[in-house]
């Protein structure tokens, strides 16, 4: 008879045949007659048969089709607001020289900030993947 934990709860005592039907996996810890300690599962000879017949984990770029990075995403269309919000408003120009001045650093800002943004969600969507 076996005992195992799931959730950091103890269930049991379970025969081979029902540690079959209650999803254990190779990292399940498992305690049986003559086992100083919790041992897991993928260390018990007896079990071997069990763990083959259960699959493996679904991998990790398994998302369903659905966004991992919401956020940043979100991010990058931020970045397309602000970089077509001054053309809405039609924004004038005088000649000062420090409204030039910012105006050209709003200008560059509007052509990094999407690139960036896109960057950086791209970067980390791929780290998730890996």
């Amino acid at each position: 008879m076996y005992y195992y934990a799931k959730n950091n709860k103890k269930f049991g005592p379970v025969s081979i045949e029902e540690l079959k039907t209650v999803g254990i996996t190779k990292s399940t810890l498992i305690w049986t007659e003559g086992y100083p300690d919790w041992v897991e599962a993928e260390k018990i000879t007896e079990l071997e048969d069990v763990l083959k017949a259960i699959p493996p984990p679904l991998p990790k770029t398994y998302n369903s089709g659905k966004s991992i990075y919401p956020k940043d995403k979100g991010l990058f269309i931020i970045g397309l607001i602000l970089f077509f919000l001054p053309g809405i408003f039609k924004i004038t120009i005088d000649e000062r020289d420090l409204f030039n001045i910012l105006s050209k650093a709003f200008l560059i800002s509007r052509l990094i900030i999407p690139f960036f943004t896109y960057s950086i969600a791209k970067k980390k969507e791929k780290n998730k993947l890996a």
